[in-house]
């Protein structure tokens, strides 16, 4: 999440450098966000998935952030009007208020998994213990559930997560997220422990479609994008295969997992970075595949793309004189 989304950005420069009236407003945020999690906790899980996405598909679209989303969706969906984007977006909004409102009855999901998940075949061929593997997954469908397929066959998993700005807010949703039966990772603090969990034999876990600025330019959507190339690059050096996985939402709190082709290298005798570019682009293309199947489904309020660079005060007066 956004630092303090509710905020205008003019008071949010203040905020920043004022480290204490900054923590004051941090631990007020979470306690109303946590409140509403009581709320929505306290609430059968299908209930509160269907209000929780009539919430943001209201509230969504007024936040600072949705204006990523606007822009993501010109970027992805050129062919849609900017009405059946504007459409398309509160769609987006809303099922991200599902998942948020979902986050309390995470252990109740687990404990009824055969109620709320289903496994294609594949799932249960890939799913080993004591066998290194790199999953991977894109902000697309129900992506926080992912560890629950390791979890069910036993499998055990490490993941990388992104700490939320706000601290009091980030207990919150790790205490949500321990019924996922998976180690959670500060993604700050990753690399070094991704390799001894392969190199053990255990399996890894990576949300791989966030905007990496010092990435490599690789096409997602057509256009270069700053892409990790982190995943390919470890399963290339574990000798282990590279496996996207998806949670796809079918209504309420009701879920599948899927398992995709393994990405592999084409040319083993390439050399290892090319591999894992075009491994990535691989990858990328597979997260492509998902959006276009079920775009509401897509979690794209960050901004995926770099910013498009500002014309400077005597190019946009040129402009204006043509």
């Amino acid at each position: 999440m956004a630092k303090h989304p509710f905020l205008p950005q003019s008071l949010r420069r203040i905020v920043r450098v004022r480290p204490r009236l900054q923590r004051a407003i941090w631990a007020l945020e979470a306690g109303l966000i946590a409140a509403i999690w009581m709320l929505l906790g306290a609430l059968p899980v299908n209930v509160a998935s269907r209000l929780g996405r009539r919430l943001l598909r209201v509230a969504g679209p007024r936040l600072r952030k949705s204006e990523h989303v606007r822009r993501n969706l010109e970027v992805a969906f050129p062919e849609l009007s900017a009405a059946q984007r504007h459409a398309l977006a509160r769609e987006i909004w809303g099922h991200l208020g599902a998942v948020l409102a979902e986050l309390p009855h995470l252990r109740s999901i687990a404990a009824a998994i055969e109620h709320h998940v289903e496994f294609d075949s594949r799932v249960h061929a890939v799913m080993e213990p004591g066998r290194p593997i790199v999953f991977v997954t894109a902000h697309v469908g129900s992506w926080d559930l992912a560890p629950l397929a390791a979890k069910e066959f036993g499998v055990p998993l490490t993941v990388i997560f992104t700490p939320e700005s706000n601290p009091f807010l980030d207990r919150f949703i790790q205490r949500f997220r321990e019924p996922l039966g998976c180690t959670l990772l500060d993604r700050n603090q990753s690399l070094r422990t991704l390799m001894r969990e392969l190199a053990a034999g255990r399996a890894v876990g990576i949300v791989a479609d966030h905007r990496v600025d010092d990435g490599e330019p690789i096409p997602f959507f057509g256009v270069p994008t700053p892409t990790t190339l982190v995943p390919a690059k470890l399963a290339l050096r574990y000798d282990c295969e590279l496996v996207p996985l998806r949670v796809e939402r079918l209504r309420d709190a009701q879920f599948r997992v899927s398992i995709s082709e393994p990405i592999r290298p084409e040319d083993p005798s390439a050399s290892p970075r090319e591999q894992a570019r075009q491994m990535t682009r691989d990858l990328n293309a597979r997260f492509e595949q998902w959006i276009r199947a079920r775009p509401e489904q897509w979690a794209c309020t960050a901004r995926r793309w770099p910013k498009p660079p500002k014309k400077s005060k005597l190019a946009a007066a040129a402009a204006r004189q043509r």
